[in-house]
Parts: C-alpha cells; sequence; structure tokens
C-alpha cells in the first residue's frame, strides 16, 4: 500500500450550530418553581431579650427580578427560603409590636446557604430600620474551598474561544489539558483538582458527560452565566460522585430590564503566530541555504475562523395578560461557529497494480524486522479446497478441515494437507472478471 501524506481544506469543517434557545422562563408567581438549586436563606428572628418569635412575616426580595418570596416564622423563630437564584437580596421581617427590620444588599452565589439573623426591639410596625447587610452574612452550613466568578468578571476577563471552562485555571489546585482547539468540543477537554476526577453541574443538574469522568457536556458561553463557581474541598454530599471537587454553573434568569449582547471572536493567519516547529524549520533551512520554495512549505497554513453569536434576556411582558404580579423571564442565546483550516492528513490508498488486481506486492515484506506474507484466499474456492483437503482439525491447531486456496493455486491430484495447492497461475493475483 502506498502512504500519502496529503493537504485537506476543510470548508467549514468545524461548524457548530448551537441553538442555546435556554429559555430559562424562571414563573416567578406566587406559587414559583425556581431551577433546583442548592442556594437559599435561612435564619432567626428574635426580640431583644432573645426569645423566639413566631408568625413574624420575613419577606426575600430579589432586586434584579423583583421577585418577593414571603414567609411565616416558626414557633421557635426560624425561617427558611430554599431554591433561590444567585443574585442580590432585600430581606425584610415585620411583626406586629416592633419596628420592621430591612437587610439589604446580601449578595447569594451559588450553593450557598445564607445565615440573616434579626433582633427586633419594640416600636410599631410603620418604623423601619435598614441595615446594609452586604458583608454581614455567612454560611455557616457548608466548609467548601474554592472560588466564584461572577458574570461581570466573567465577561472583563481574556478568553481567545468562549469558553467558559477556560476560567477554571484561576482557581488553586485546578489543572486542565486540551488536547486540541476544539471550541465547545466536551472530549478535548480534561479536568481534575488536586488530582482527582471532578463533578459538572448546571443550575444543579448534572453536567457529565460520557466520555469520562473529567469531561463535560455542554459549555454555555459567558455571556450566558450568572456565576461559575468551583469548589475545591470538601464537596457537599449532595455532589460526592466526584471525590475531589465540582464545577457548577448558574445561568442568567433574566431580570426586570431588558439585557442583550452580541460578539463575535475573529481569527486569520495573518493575525496568528507560525508554529514552534515551523520557525525551527525555516531556520534549519535558511541556515542549510535551502531555496525559496523548500522554506516557503513551512509558512503560516492558510486560517479562518469566525465565532459569533448574540444573548439577550430579560421579562416576558404581555400587556393585559402577563404582567404586574405575573412575572416570568426569558434568556435566549444564540452561538454560531465557521471554521476553514488547512490540516496535514496521512492515508493509504492502493498501489496502481493493487488496482489491478495484483497483491503480489504483499508476499515476503519485511516488517518491523519480521517477515510479513498477506496472502489473500478465494472465498470461491472453499467448496473444492474442502474436497481436497486431508486434514481434520480445527484452525487452532493449524490443520482445520475446512479450507481456501490462496489467488494463484488450485487443486492437485489426490487429496492433501489443505486442499493439496498446486500453483496455475500467480500467487496474489485476482484475475479480473467480466462485469
Amino acid at each position: 500500500m502506498q502512504n500519502i501524506i496529503q493537504s485537506v481544506h476543510e470548508k467549514s469543517g468545524t461548524f457548530t450550530s448551537s441553538l442555546l434557545l435556554l429559555l430559562a422562563a424562571m414563573l416567578a408567581l406566587d406559587v414559583c418553581a425556581s431551577a433546583q438549586i442548592s442556594q437559599g436563606f435561612r435564619g432567626l428572628v428574635l426580640d431583644s431579650t432573645g426569645a423566639a418569635i413566631a408568625k413574624a412575616t420575613v419577606t426575600v426580595h430579589n432586586e434584579g427580578t423583583g421577585v418577593d418570596k414571603p414567609v411565616i416564622t416558626t414557633s421557635t423563630g426560624n425561617w427558611t427560603v430554599p431554591f433561590l437564584d444567585p443574585g442580590v437580596y432585600d430581606v425584610r421581617v415585620e411583626v406586629n409590636g416592633f419596628k420592621s427590620v430591612d437587610k439589604t444588599k446580601i449578595t447569594l452565589s451559588t450553593g450557598q446557604i445564607a445565615e440573616v439573623n434579626f433582633s427586633l426591639v419594640p416600636g410599631a410596625v410603620a418604623e423601619t430600620i435598614t441595615v446594609n447587610a452586604s458583608g454581614d452574612v455567612l454560611d455557616y452550613d457548608k466548609a467548601d474551598v474554592g472560588s466564584v466568578l461572577e458574570n461581570q468578571l466573567l465577561e472583563q476577563l481574556p478568553d481567545f474561544d468562549n469558553n467558559t471552562f477556560n476560567f477554571a485555571i484561576y482557581t488553586p489546585g485546578l489543572m486542565t489539558t486540551t488536547n486540541v482547539f476544539a471550541p465547545g468540543n466536551q472530549s478535548a477537554q480534561t479536568f481534575t483538582i488536586h488530582g482527582g476526577s471532578v463533578e459538572f453541574s448546571i443550575d444543579g443538574v448534572a453536567n457529565i458527560s460520557g466520555t469520562g469522568p473529567e469531561h463535560y457536556t455542554m459549555s454555555p458561553p459567558p455571556d450566558a452565566l450568572q456565576e461559575f463557581k468551583i469548589t475545591t474541598s470538601p464537596v457537599d454530599a449532595a455532589s460526592g460522585r466526584a471525590p475531589s471537587g465540582m464545577i457548577d454553573m448558574t445561568l442568567k434568569t433574566g431580570t426586570q430590564k431588558l439585557h442583550g449582547a452580541a460578539y463575535e471572536y475573529l481569527q486569520r493567519a495573518f493575525l496568528n503566530a507560525n508554529t514552534p516547529l515551523n520557525d525551527a524549520n525555516i531556520s534549519k533551512n535558511i541556515a542549510a541555504g535551502a531555496s525559496a520554495s523548500t522554506i516557503a512549505k513551512y509558512n503560516k497554513a492558510a486560517f479562518t475562523q469566525n465565532q459569533y453569536g448574540i444573548e439577550l434576556d430579560g421579562p416576558v411582558l404581555i400587556p393585559k395578560l402577563w404582567q404586574g404580579n405575573k412575572q416570568s423571564f426569558f434568556l435566549v442565546l444564540y452561538e454560531d461557529l465557521h471554521n476553514q483550516s488547512i490540516a496535514t492528513a496521512l492515508a493509504s490508498v492502493p498501489t496502481p497494480a493493487m488496482a489491478t488486481g495484483d497483491f503480489s506486492g504483499l508476499l515476503g515484506l519485511s516488517v518491523n524486522g519480521a517477515t510479513y506474507n498477506g496472502a489473500i484466499y478465494d472465498p470461491t474456492s472453499e467448496a473444492a479446497c474442502t474436497a481436497h483437503n486431508s486434514d481434520n482439525s480445527t484452525y487452532a491447531s493449524g490443520h482445520p478441515a475446512v479450507c481456501r486456496y490462496q489467488y494463484g493455486y488450485g487443486p492437485g491430484t489426490g487429496v492433501g494437507p489443505q486442499g493439496n495447492p498446486v500453483l496455475i497461475g500467480t500467487p496474489n493475483v485476482i484475475s479480473q472478471q467480466p462485469d
């Protein structure tokens, strides 16, 4: 067989059309069912003496969407509001006989259970004490170690192929290997934290690929994300399938204001550097006095890539039908990738002799110092060969009862081992049959 190295020109070879209709329509009705993710608030309402206050109304207000989640404290003064979206919240408590208290600007991150406690003083409900609690809230339930990248930071950090997972390298202990340049190709990247496998999720839903435990299934672009959280150690038991850590993405849900973005990642050969290997070959050939045509072989190959998309999120408003207390939000993202490049491929093709049925060149070859005999047997000769075969054993023994003749051989007089073959033509030459 002839080995031919050829250049392959791929037109739109890596065409990826990801229409992520992430219609994250988070229905914010009074019976809202948000994404099943673990972040939320909880706390305790006490009076100035430390006694629990029951039946107080605690309202959690999302500043971005304007959605309110009211709850009533228990007989022990406890309250909880789970399954919230990451964002900035205000928490207000009201009860007869006490002044109302507002704690504002509380940032809730992915996977966080924030504890917000209140100590009320006697007074009228109409009187309100406002506290900026932006730096007072801690998560006492978990000992997670890691980092959280918010949307504003994701949009500002440099990223050459719009792949959110590239930002994971900013977390200590995390390692990634990119085998090939392939935006959105989950099997091209592997991730480990302190050498162990990683759990992937989007809004609390598993994002693990069947190609391997270190691979993800989907990589939403940065413009679609609210937050990107990497947990290194230890991992919460609810996400314990991976021993070393977790990478969780939280999608935008839309807010009361319409927001959009458009982007284009453009790459051209004249903007890119040549490969180190090509540069080394150019220097070597110049030093050897090679011709210009030889040196030109190592110039940058033609390359064109356009990766572009649009993102839009905001409120769903239908006049006189869906507005006011009926609140829904949406996120729509479209991304496309067009790639045109030149690559080198290795292929094996038949020789001109093989095209005419002559495979004699496969006989008596030396491969890695060993003799290779690529004999080809005629499938139509099985009946004749078996009829003249004196062997009556198995293939494992080397003397099977059923046999075929190699092309160029036929039955001799009488019976013998493996059909008593005799040369009747040229070995390994398949005679041309009329169409």
